[in-house]
């Protein structure tokens, strides 16, 4: 099984990281999956190894030639890092400075072992520019022109869009696929599986730490992109603030799913939502961005994992959250009542009935802005 993931609980999962201007990056995120699902679906008979690498190979090139092309002449170019999940093996295709980083368990301790993928090797024999790092890269157009003569008829070109592509047979013991751009190469190893083994469950919380982490090196090129997701084979949940005493309304012992479950949340917003204002604290226009809002809520769940206890929380709520239930009384503060399926956004919803009581979720992004939900029954 395997733990929903905001928006990106798919069987591909791609982060595409681009050099200014991001629009080769936009046109290889939006049309990889459309090259590369038509090829899955032609197969007869069993996907073998050398079948799925040969997709993604061809997926490569074939979404390389279409951006190169296009009217215009964008000379822009990005790296990609690719994961494709089928069963129990995971595809990592990398081309240029992107990195993948697989996570296991070690012991019992709970912390996990990770190992970084990325491209090993320059593609090509000619010297590129030291920006792009490797030699391998969606784009770049002004690099794929043809030099040093031809090698027994065949062109070498300085940059190239073939991937390096790497499978892993997956076990339970596999708990986190980690997408990033390089700046977190900065990071180690030790350091990387540190964060995520504190944040396990939870793949916003791990990335939000992890762009800290990357930042405080202080080495950041440009914009900072991570995609994190976690392996629950076997729907072990942690995360408690207190034992919970309590069932469910409406639960069921045969199936132990919830027809009905309680939670408190914390609320921040951000200028993009649909309603910007914190009626809370006098109709105030919110002008910070999603990003900032995050940042609260990562600080907010910090507080919380540091100090686990209802006061904590209830402290937290009625510090930053925007919501209206803040201002109950006592530990009821972002008290929600009730909540029946269908009654909340789409996302909410999921993270509330997928929470075991006494548990706290992710942070979850709707409509209305950024929540953190506990579930108190």
């Amino acid at each position: 099984g395997h733990r929903p993931v905001d928006n990106h609980s798919c069987y591909k999962w791609d982060d595409i990281l681009d050099h200014v201007p991001p629009t080769c990056a936009e046109f290889c995120a939006r049309n990889f999956h459309l090259k590369l699902l038509p090829r899955l679906s032609d197969f007869k008979g069993p996907w073998d190894d050398s079948a799925i690498s040969a997709a993604l190979h061809e997926s490569f090139h074939e979404v390389d030639s279409d951006f190169l092309a296009r009217p215009g002449g964008a000379v822009d170019g990005c790296s990609a890092v690719i994961a494709l999940l089928t069963g129990t093996r995971l595809f990592i295709a990398n081309i240029g400075d992107a990195i993948a980083f697989v996570g296991e368990d070690t012991d019992s301790t709970g912390m996990l072992r990770v190992a970084r993928q990325t491209v090993q090797h320059v593609a090509v024999a000619a010297q590129v520019d030291e920006a792009l790092h490797v030699s391998r890269a969606f784009g770049d157009r002004n690099f794929k022109a043809v030099v040093g003569g031809t090698d027994e008829g065949v062109s070498r070109l300085s940059v190239i869009a073939t991937p390096d592509i790497s499978r892993t047979l997956l076990t339970t013991k596999h708990r986190v696929l980690l997408l990033t751009c390089s700046d977190f190469g900065t990071l180690s190893d030790e350091k990387v599986a540190e964060v995520l083994s504190r944040r396990r469950g939870r793949p916003r919380l791990a990335c939000g730490a992890l762009l800290q982490e990357a930042q405080r090196r202080e080495v950041v090129r440009g914009s900072l992109a991570a995609l994190c997701v976690f392996l629950d084979w076997n729907a072990e949940e942690e995360h408690v603030i207190e034992p919970a005493a309590k069932k469910s309304r409406g639960e069921s012992a045969a199936h132990g799913k919830a027809s009905q479950v309680r939670c408190r949340q914390i609320l921040v917003k951000h200028k993009d939502c649909k309603e910007p204002v914190d009626k809370v604290r006098g109709n105030r226009l919110v002008t910070r961005s999603l990003a900032e809002a995050e940042r609260i809520l990562l600080e907010t769940l910090e507080a919380i994992e540091t100090s686990p206890g209802s006061s904590i929380f209830t402290q937290r709520c009625k510090a930053v959250s925007e919501c209206s239930t803040c201002l109950k009384g006592g530990e009821m503060a972002g008290d929600l009542g009730w909540m029946t399926r269908g009654q909340y956004h789409p996302a909410l919803e999921a993270a509330a009935f997928a929470l075991p009581v006494g548990h706290v979720s992710d942070i979850v992004e709707s409509d209305e802005g950024v929540h953190v939900l506990w579930r108190i029954a």
